[in-house]
């Protein structure tokens, strides 16, 4: 019977090939994770919105060129909660709050808040935040995208408040009513008709003065009314 035993040299040469080999996968691995690193920061820097990312540890470690073109902050200042520096005090709380209870529960966010551009104006911006996983399905942190929606509010505001100076200088008493039947709106000829104060009439339902139908049948009726 042959003796199929390697020699010691052999076995050293093998376990040497085995290190040439792994050592290759490695390289090949690391390459391939650099050009997908590469290739990620060529089009996030390109990409015409705010990218951030954030480790486990809440703190932000990525900006993008456009944030950082937008904050004329460097990378070093913006990174960890340095970002945080450029949000408008009245947002502050209410921002630094979603985004750590979101953080917590690992889910995904969106919230709107003020941040102070390279000019010294704060911008409305509207910040989508998702959980970031691996592969293998461990939570890494966080990765967002912001946009700046100032003129869009702006324009927004000036048609809420088009609509409601047309409201007000209505004769007819008009109301508006949510899909519950509260009162969202009301101009000052249906106050005087019903006889509430505006305050008064904000804090109603259509069923607290329509004695037609009970409330039940009123959500309905709303129902149909905004189905068609």
């Amino acid at each position: 019977m042959a003796n199929h035993s390697k020699t010691y040299e052999e076995l050293l040469n093998e376990i040497e090939e085995l290190k040439l080999e792994n050592q290759s996968l490695k390289t090949a691995f690391n390459k391939n994770i650099l050009e997908s690193e590469e290739q990620f920061k060529y089009l996030a820097d390109t990409a015409p919105v705010l990218i951030w990312m954030s480790g486990t540890d809440t703190l932000c470690n990525y900006f993008n060129k456009p944030w950082l073109d937008f904050t004329g902050r460097t990378l070093e200042q913006e990174m960890g909660n340095g970002w945080a520096d450029g949000i408008h005090p009245v947002d502050f709380q209410h921002c630094i709050y979603i985004y750590l209870d979101s953080f917590n529960k690992h889910q995904k966010f969106e919230m709107e808040y003020r941040l102070r551009r390279a000019d010294g104006e704060y911008r409305w911006l509207l910040d989508n935040g998702v959980p970031h996983f691996s592969p293998e399905g461990v939570f890494i942190g966080y990765i967002g995208s912001c946009v700046d929606i100032t003129e869009l509010k702006k324009t927004h505001n000036a048609l809420a408040l088009r609509d409601k100076t047309i409201l007000q200088m209505a004769n007819d008493g008009i109301h508006i009513l949510d899909e519950n039947g509260n009162v969202v709106e009301a101009n000052d000829s249906f106050c005087k008709l019903l006889g509430y104060t505006r305050e008064e009439i904000l804090n109603m339902n259509v069923a607290d003065w329509d004695a037609k139908f009970s409330k039940e049948e009123l959500l309905i009726k709303i129902g149909e009314l905004m189905a068609n």
